[in-house]
């Protein structure tokens, strides 16, 4: 039954997860954490509140490496 439970847990069925702008990237989380542990409600990841912050600095430090791969060195 566990099994069947699994394969069509889908976060489709969820009107928080159907509005969210994240569902491409996240699909409702962990389905077990959902089916099991939190009473068939997906659990919304903290990266989730922080997914913007986290593209902005990744974006920032990628371009300050680029910036120093540039920079001739000093001898």
């Amino acid at each position: 039954m566990r099994e069947i439970r699994w394969l069509t847990w889908e976060p489709f069925e969820y009107a928080d997860c159907l509005a969210c702008k994240v569902l491409p990237v996240c699909m409702g989380g962990c389905g077990y954490r959902a089916m099991f542990v939190n009473k068939d409600r997906p659990a919304c990841g903290e990266w989730k509140y922080s997914l913007e912050h986290y593209v902005r600095a990744r974006y920032h430090r990628e371009k300050n490496l680029k910036a120093e791969a540039k920079l001739p060195e000093m001898v």
